[in-house]
């Protein structure tokens, strides 16, 4: 009876062992199929699918290259002439920039997860990046009066 615990308890750590040799972050093969399936896809039906099943990711895909030009076209520059002593500007004037930066590159980043999630196929409805993204949008409306 112990023997047989044993060889239980040895098949279940050379399983652990196994699986812990696969990177975390690989995704499983069915996740990647879709993407694969996407990216060989004529432009022209890719376009007909995404305005039938998901008609606002083109407002959210516009949403962050804007968001993304921003940030490295305009505030990233910016903050490294600051830095460099190419323009002068008060703590709070650099406060300011690199708050905005910051939030910038969050709601990217938040608005690319969201963006993968939908490519997936999963439901965002009560999702917490849904939240993440209100919360940042409405920081940064708030904070436009100041531009």
């Amino acid at each position: 009876m112990i023997d047989a615990q044993a060889e239980k308890n040895k098949a279940s750590e050379s399983e652990e062992d196994s699986s812990a040799s696969e990177p975390a972050d690989a995704m499983p093969e069915e996740d990647t199929s879709k993407i694969d399936e996407l990216v060989g896809m004529d432009q022209e039906l890719l376009e007909k699918v995404i305005a039938t099943d998901a008609p606002e990711l083109r407002g959210v895909l516009q949403e962050f290259k804007e968001s993304l030009d921003t940030a490295t076209q305009k505030l990233k520059p910016l903050l490294e002439k600051i830095q460099a002593k190419e323009i002068q500007s008060t703590v709070a004037g650099m406060s300011y920039l690199e708050m905005k930066y910051n939030l910038m590159i969050s709601y990217c980043t938040f608005l690319a997860y969201y963006l993968l999630l939908k490519l997936e196929g999963k439901k965002v409805e009560n999702h917490p990046v849904i939240l993440r993204l209100a919360h940042i949008k409405a920081l940064l409306e708030k904070l436009r009066p100041l531009d």
